[in-house]
């Protein structure tokens, strides 16, 4: 097969190796005027894989930029150069303030040694005190926590084809739609809230939405299982206080006229509706979400919904406590794309997302923000 006549091509470092997606001109383009038919292939390392058939290339062009964003952004990795630096002097002295909690039990990805170690390193350096909870939600495991973190929780039937994308590999199957928590444990963190707790619930694309959406539903959120893009360029969600996106609220006006935001950036994630609370990040009309039979399936025909008018980040007074739910993690992290491009923290479409995290923690632990 001559590759000199690939009238479009990008390609993408795996771990598993080097991929390449390219598409053949059939017949060679001639004329401007035409559109050509154009066949998709995909190779690995120089071996031929598969055939993705005819499209048009306008729709070609739609699915390589698809191909290759699921091929890169699948398979995210911690930053290694990621240092916190505060915007402003730490709220609390070193070791100093209040003890987060962060779930480890419900298959969650390791923090300290995985990619959302970042988000730990920052409650630090601002004065919390970081511990994991490797027990299931009960009365009893809960009863002396103050603020509760779950990060990408996952069913057991989940963790294959988890697995099979850190390995730079595509799954094969779909995945179950089932909570990674038991019914009695959605009770027990719902007593705790209206009790007084304070619950950070940070989910994901699917399936990390699907796991979670039990528990978001039984505080009145609806989480879409899906994957949210702007299907036109698959570049970051920005969110800004600017055309409405970002919503002027305490968590955005900050405290001490210091700690303000004018935006923020998403990275992929979920959306979801919510009954009775206080809209954060809402989407623009661009924005629809991709609902695949297997995830990270997506190409030209997978069906979508829009979003526009959902949201990405909402909070919630929920009897005596308070809960934020936000559809993206990577935003409060600091990673790599398989490309050495920057999602989160680290990068300049989420410049502000470090300050924003530390003002959605002060709103749960009622601190000094404009209320």
């Amino acid at each position: 097969m001559d590759l000199n006549r690939a009238g479009l091509y990008a390609s993408c470092t795996l771990m598993s190796g080097t991929q390449d997606v390219f598409a053949i001109h059939n017949p060679p383009v001639i004329d401007d005027n035409v559109a050509p038919e154009v066949m998709l292939y995909v190779r690995q390392d120089n071996q031929l894989t598969h055939a993705l058939g005819r499209r048009s290339r306008a729709r070609a062009v739609l699915t390589l930029l698809l191909l290759i964003n699921v091929a890169c952004v699948s398979q995210q990795r911690v930053d290694p150069s990621f240092r916190v630096t505060l915007p402003n002097s730490p709220t609390y002295p070193l070791a100093g303030g209040p003890v987060v909690w962060i779930d480890e039990a419900h298959n969650n990805e390791p923090i300290t040694a995985g990619r959302y170690a970042p988000f730990a390193e920052v409650l630090e350096a601002d004065g919390y005190v970081v511990r994991y909870l490797q027990t299931k939600f009960t009365t009893e495991s809960l009863k002396d926590i103050k603020l509760l973190v779950i990060i990408g929780a996952l069913h057991d039937r989940n963790l294959e084809n988890s697995s099979l994308i850190r390995a730079g590999r595509h799954p094969t199957e779909s995945d179950p739609m089932l909570s990674a928590f038991s019914q009695r444990e959605i009770v027990a963190v719902n007593d705790w809230v209206v009790n007084g707790g304070a619950l950070l619930l940070l989910a994901e694309h699917m399936p990390v939405a699907g796991a979670t959406a039990g528990l978001a539903e039984s505080f009145g959120f609806r989480l879409l299982n899906g994957f949210v893009e702007d299907p036109a360029t698959w570049d970051p969600a920005i969110f800004r206080g600017s055309d409405g996106t970002l919503v002027d609220h305490s968590i955005t006006r900050g405290w001490r006229g210091r700690a303000n935001i004018e935006s923020v950036a998403t990275f992929d994630g979920a959306a979801f509706t919510a009954d009775g609370v206080e809209p954060l990040l809402i989407f623009g009309p661009q924005y629809v979400s991709y609902q695949p039979d297997i995830p990270w399936e997506i190409d030209a025909n997978t069906p979508t919904i829009s979003v526009a008018g959902w949201f990405q980040g909402a909070v919630k007074r929920f009897y005596d406590g308070r809960l934020a739910v936000f559809g993206d993690a990577t935003m409060f992290s600091a990673q790599l794309k398989r490309d050495g491009t920057p999602m989160g923290m680290n990068s300049d479409a989420g410049k502000q997302n470090l300050q924003f995290l530390l003002n959605v923690l002060h709103w749960l632990m009622r601190g000094e923000v404009q209320e």
